[in-house]
């Protein structure tokens, strides 16, 4: 017989409990010992059927930029249920636990990469953008470069970096406005190998450029020109000049695609997020709508108090984040309702791209 199911933020007391769950789920080389001190912007969630614990995550603070503010979020990671308590829809009631602790914690928005999709649209995530994994060969990579100064960037010194990811990243929805901490966890214990271009920065990359006629991976690259860009890529031809391959990701809005695809040029959509509305009020207040102009229902709350509109919360939050938007969702009749209230709507969340440059 299937005890009580509980779910809690976990207490110090609970680590040893959740390192427990963790390794079995995903192995002790993942979750060594030393991995059981959260993080500065880490929680740890704990659930409980009965009296044994079944079931661990980690509610990442995200604070998320979002049609140009920054709005709390709360991003979810290492979901895991252990075996004997699957398949009879304990994970899902765990999992609804932990999105209900986020939203009495203050989220707008949760964030996540889901395993299986599915799973998480149960708990109200939907997709909601990706980025472009850009595999080329070194041969067909672009020549083009320009005359800004190259420098390397110490790990210790990344905050130099700062404005141009916040440059960057406001450009789209999704991505975390980072400290220290997040950036120090982005980094990772090995931190790469820097690499700016201009001053101030219009582009940075990082990798570990080592080994001769590998792929070289490139972490995470930016951008706030056109011109940083192309210095980039001349920086990358550099650093490939003895590989056969580079990897590199971008957002939805890929430059390389408009501007230098080429058909030896592999691209594809790599890990999509999916995003969750926590409170849609908090998130529409902030832009400063007219309630009167629509209502809509949320979880057996209406919100707004004009003609009425009939969209599920996976609409709801795609349209918030803007891809897919809301005008698309209206045109092929998914979402109906009132045509003033649609096309005010419309206005307000215009189509965006959404892009989590985290990982976790």
């Amino acid at each position: 017989m299937i005890g009580e199911i509980s779910i809690r933020w976990a207490e110090p007391a609970d680590y040893p409990l959740a390192l427990r769950i963790w390794q079995k789920v995903y192995g002790a080389d993942v979750f060594p010992e030393e991995r059981m001190t959260p993080l500065a912007f880490h929680r740890f969630v704990i659930g409980f059927v009965g009296e044994v614990a079944g079931f661990a995550a980690i509610v990442c603070d995200y604070p998320t930029f979002w049609r140009g503010q920054v709005v709390p979020c709360a991003g979810i990671g290492a979901v895991a249920t252990l075996p004997e308590f699957r398949g009879g829809g304990i994970g899902q009631q765990m999992m609804d636990g932990v999105v209900g602790l986020c939203r009495e914690a203050g989220s707008e928005i949760s964030s996540l990469y889901g395993f299986r999709e599915p799973f998480y649209r149960k708990s109200g995530y939907e997709a909601c953008g990706w980025r472009w994994q850009i595999r080329c060969p070194v041969d067909q990579l672009p020549k083009v470069g320009g005359d800004l100064v190259v420098r390397e960037i110490d790990p210790a010194d990344v905050r130099e970096l700062d404005d141009c990811y916040r440059g960057f990243a406001r450009r789209f929805n999704g991505s975390c406005e980072r400290i220290e901490a997040h950036w120090s966890r982005r980094l990772g214990k090995k931190p790469p190998q820097i690499y700016a271009v201009g001053d101030p920065v219009e582009g940075y990359l990082w990798c570990n450029p080592h080994g001769f006629w590998n792929e070289l991976e490139i972490g995470e690259m930016t951008w706030t020109s056109a011109r940083g860009y192309e210095n980039l890529l001349g920086l990358i031809r550099t650093l490939a000049i003895n590989k056969g391959k580079v990897s590199w990701c971008e957002p939805p809005e890929s430059s390389f695609a408009r501007i230098y695809l080429d058909g030896l040029v592999e691209m594809s959509r790599h890990r999509p997020s999916m995003f969750a509305v926590l409170d849609p009020g908090a998130l529409l207040e902030r832009l400063e709508v007219d309630f009167g102009k629509f209502s809509f229902e949320f979880e057996g709350t209406t919100v707004g108090m004009g003609p009425r509109v009939e969209i599920s919360k996976h609409q709801l939050i795609q349209a918030l984040m803007g891809s897919p938007n809301l005008s698309e969702m209206v045109r092929w009749g998914e979402v109906k309702g009132d045509a003033g209230a649609l096309a005010y709507l419309e206005m307000i969340l215009s189509p965006m791209a959404v892009c989590c440059m985290e990982f976790f």
